[in-house]
């Protein structure tokens, strides 16, 4: 049930999961969020339920970062009188997830407040068994990459033709889970943002992000992602989904990523693979040096559309089999 504090705060159309649910140990993802595989409690098991994830915020490490600008915190505060730009932004981004519905944007099931801090919610979501893309290409590297890379931008140009719009910030493909149904669904959309007041700083340190960030990002022409930056992480994503490496995976220091990229105008040699024929020359130009050059979802969308939908029934037709 929907609580007092969570109408005022303007949550009241989130489902309000608490005590139906509670963590496992079973750890999945670190940084300032913790992800977890969650189970429903006996409270919740007249019905049938699917496996959930629960993703909570790492309190400990926003503390320490936080003591690293030199503020002074105080634990005896609650987190809204701690971390008021934290807490308002987690409001806004769960008011917009409640809203959007999309086959390839991870649901929200709801939120539940199990970890002490009645301030900060755990985000619920569905547990997505075959992880992140990049993992379901190494456990099914006969799996068509193309159909992936066709989901990621369905939820992409969703996300940017919303009202309002709404741009991700952090494509890649950590951030693209593969579900039952062999569909890619984006996750964690903004929360790169979310975390500290400077994007560019969370960005660099996040599990480093800085490889599928767009120049204009690196030299702070631009302050915060935008739809242009968006492509240009997702031309960095599908030669991650393609090659199965990071970007630039031979330059170990992240500071040399940004003297190439900036400098030297470098990207991702091609990847030797069939289904490149007729898809590296939209990457190339979704990774153009200048925003106003890179297509628009609707553009990569066209391009994609006839050959995925192709392989997509072949796709439909081995997991009946299965």
């Amino acid at each position: 049930m929907t609580t007092v504090v969570d109408q005022q705060r303007g949550l009241d159309n989130v489902p309000d999961l608490t005590g139906q649910i509670e963590h496992t140990t079973e750890f999945v993802v670190g940084g300032f969020w913790r992800v977890y595989k969650g189970r429903w409690t006996k409270k919740a098991m007249n019905a049938v339920r699917p496996p959930i994830a629960v993703k909570v915020i790492n309190l400990p490490l926003l503390m320490e970062r936080q003591q690293n600008k030199q503020f002074k915190v105080s634990f005896r505060l609650s987190s809204n009188q701690r971390f008021p730009f934290f807490v308002k932004r987690i409001d806004h981004e769960l008011e917009f997830w409640s809203k959007i519905s999309h086959k390839n944007i991870l649901p929200l099931l709801g939120i539940a407040y199990i970890n002490g801090d009645a301030n900060i919610p755990a985000f619920i979501s569905p547990w997505v068994e075959n992880g992140n893309a990049k993992q379901f290409r190494l456990r099914n590297p006969s799996f068509p990459p193309l159909l992936i890379l066709y989901d990621v931008i369905q939820g992409l140009h969703y996300l940017h033709t919303y009202e309002p719009q709404i741009v991700h910030g952090d494509i890649r493909a950590a951030n693209v889970l593969i579900n039952d149904r062999y569909e890619a669904q984006l996750c964690d959309f903004g929360l790169s943002r979310i975390l500290i007041d400077s994007w560019r700083t969370t960005a660099t340190q996040a599990g480093g992000s800085l490889r599928w960030m767009s120049p204009e990002l690196m030299t702070g022409a631009e302050c915060t992602p935008t739809k242009e930056s968006d492509i240009y992480a997702y031309g960095m994503t599908c030669y991650e989904i393609l090659s199965g490496d990071i970007p630039f995976k031979s330059v170990t220091k992240e500071i040399s990523v940004l003297y190439n990229v900036l400098l030297k105008g470098q990207r991702p040699e091609r990847v030797e693979s069939c289904d490149l024929d007729h898809t590296w020359d939209i990457i190339t130009r979704c990774w153009a040096k200048k925003p106003e050059d890179r297509p628009h979802t609707t553009e990569v969308l066209e391009f994609l559309h006839l050959r995925a939908n192709s392989l997509a029934r072949l796709v439909s037709r081995l997991a009946h089999d299965v």
